[in-house]
Formats: C-alpha cells, sequence, structure tokens
C-alpha cells in the first residue's frame, strides 16, 4: 500500500504535516481511505461504497483509482462503460460529490483513454497526462463539456525522501507535483506577439499567425501558432474580439510596461 507514503509527502512538501502523527490527524479529519476495490457495475457495490463514505459529512470529491480496479468486466465494450458511468451517476447524485475516475491509455494510442468510446462521450470532462521529460508531465484538456478548454500547462515532480518511514535497508520516497514552465516556447512566444502587438493596434488570425511564424526563431506551423494564441487568450494575456463575419481580432492588453 503506498497511500500513506504519498500523502506524508505531499504533507511534508506542502507544509501541513511534519510527521506521522500530525498527518494522520489531518487525514482523520478530512478524508476516507478505502484500500478494498469494488465492482461498480453492480448496484450491491454501489450502495456497499456509499456506505463506506457515510461517515461525518458527505464528500466534496471521490477519486475512483483506478477504473480497471473498480469494474469487472471488458471495458473495450461501450455498453460496460455506459453501464459504469451510470453507477458514478448514482453515486453522484446521492453524494453531491465531484467523481475523477482514474484511467489509463491505450497501448497502441496513447493520445486518449483505454476501452470504449462511449467513456469519453459520457464524461463531463477529460483530462490527458502525459510524461514530459524524467521529471514532468503535461496536463491537457481533452474534453470540457460545460465551458472553454483549459489552457495545457506542465506538472514538475519533486522527490521527497520520508526518512521518519525509511529503514537502513530501504530509503522510502514519494513525489509530489507542482505547476511548472516546462513550455519554453509558449513563454518565449508570448514575449513575441506582445512585441507584435505593440506595432499594431489590432490584427487578424491570418495576419497574427504569419507574423508569429516570420519571426518566430524556430518554425512553428499554423496549427500550433493558433494553438499558443489561443491559449494566450484563455490566459489574459492578450485580448480577442469579433471582427467582420465574426472573424477573430487580436489586440494587445495594457501591461505594466505599457504604462508611462
Amino acid at each position: 500500500m503506498d497511500f500513506e507514503p504519498r500523502a506524508l509527502a505531499w504533507g511534508i512538501k506542502r507544509g501541513v504535516a511534519k510527521d506521522i502523527d500530525s498527518l494522520s490527524d489531518l487525514l482523520h479529519d478530512n478524508f476516507t481511505y478505502r484500500s478494498d476495490c469494488y465492482d461498480f457495475l453492480k448496484n450491491e457495490d454501489v450502495q456497499r461504497a456509499y456506505d463506506d463514505m457515510k461517515v461525518g459529512e458527505k464528500p466534496d470529491i471521490i477519486f475512483v483509482d483506478t477504473l480497471s480496479k473498480n469494474l469487472v468486466g471488458d471495458s473495450d465494450k461501450n455498453d460496460v462503460m455506459s453501464n459504469f458511468l451510470i453507477n458514478m451517476e448514482k453515486l453522484r447524485q446521492a453524494t453531491g460529490a465531484t467523481i475523477v475516475v482514474i484511467h489509463h491509455t491505450g497501448w497502441s494510442n496513447q493520445d486518449r483513454e483505454r476501452g470504449g468510446y462511449s467513456l469519453r462521450a459520457g464524461v463531463d470532462t477529460s483530462v490527458l497526462v502525459r510524461k514530459n521529460g524524467e521529471s514532468g508531465s503535461t496536463v491537457i484538456c481533452k474534453k470540457q463539456k460545460m465551458g472553454r478548454d483549459f489552457p495545457t500547462f506542465d506538472v514538475i515532480f519533486d522527490l521527497v525522501e520520508l526518512d521518519e518511514i525509511s529503514t537502513s535497508d530501504e530509503q522510502i520516497t514519494g513525489l509530489v507535483g507542482r505547476c511548472g514552465l516546462i513550455d519554453q516556447e509558449y513563454e518565449d512566444l508570448k514575449k513575441l506577439v506582445r512585441s507584435i502587438l505593440s506595432e499594431h493596434k489590432e490584427m487578424n488570425q491570418s495576419e497574427l499567425v504569419k507574423c508569429i511564424q516570420d519571426k518566430a526563431p524556430k518554425r512553428i506551423g499554423k496549427q500550433k501558432a493558433i494553438d499558443h494564441i489561443d491559449r494566450m487568450v484563455v490566459d489574459v494575456e492578450i485580448h480577442q474580439k469579433s471582427g467582420d463575419n465574426n472573424s477573430k481580432i487580436y489586440e494587445k492588453l495594457g501591461f505594466p510596461e505599457d504604462i508611462s
């Protein structure tokens, strides 16, 4: 069981726990952890999970880790995945909690979740976490049912040595994630776009993309340039408005360096 070391590493790194005793108090007051698995295709297991969580106040968030450990059936079949999602919705309605299901990508296609397509169709939000280098991951929004996709961001994992539970034969460690700036291309492009829009009152998308491709130090494809521009709009780095025929018009925001 690796929940305790992970939780201890998180507590130490976040400064909310100094040792196992203080962490135990924190977890007892805020978390309920179950090491056993459920078969969420069965109504009786949905009820059992609900009963197991009926301690104190209703939960705010429920993590199912992982889908494959909590489903006895062929996840490649759409009807199986649909039944799983129906039971997740029953649990959500009964508790009022947000439910996060941890799942794995496929073997051949690592850009989407393993199993039937009804899983992606039936969830509100789908997030892909892809390894990025030796100590980081990239977090990508693949679906956002009720709003605009959040911008892609990166996470760096810090290694925390857990001396308190280590032995003379084994050093126990845990990883704790934090937002990082692995995407240097995006950071460089923000500066370039600010500079371009400082020279022009406003530009449409095709003009801005062409200018980026002409001035960027490294070759950037058209779609990637558009993706970066969209991310800057979401991050409120630049302003977007509608032009003629619903075209996209971009202009520079009032950054501190513009204020005299």
